[in-house]
């Protein structure tokens, strides 16, 4: 599981669901209060995945260029942001 992830478990949960999570789902709750579009959702969130992986190899050495870390990060992440949108709207 780790070689798609392209980090442990803690690092993960902690890192990508919990600070980074977080960060979207915030991320979701403004885009919807400010009436933007779903599709800006997509946008912020690939920045937002960028500065998970990055965060990853600064702390903890995880392989940045994996693309499958960039796939599965991003897809949590945007499943986090749509959820905030949704429940906002």
């Amino acid at each position: 599981m780790t070689e798609i992830l392209a980090v442990s478990w803690p690092v993960f949960i902690g890192l990508t669901l919990i600070l980074f999570g977080g960060a979207a789902f915030m991320m979701g709750e403004a885009l919807a209060e400010t009436w933007r579009s779903v599709w800006q959702c997509v946008g912020y969130c690939l920045l937002l995945t960028v500065g998970d992986r990055l965060a990853g190899n600064f702390l903890f050495g995880s392989d940045v260029l994996s693309i499958s870390g960039y796939v599965t990060h991003f897809g949590v992440l945007f499943a986090i942001t749509l959820a905030a949108y949704r429940l906002t709207r």
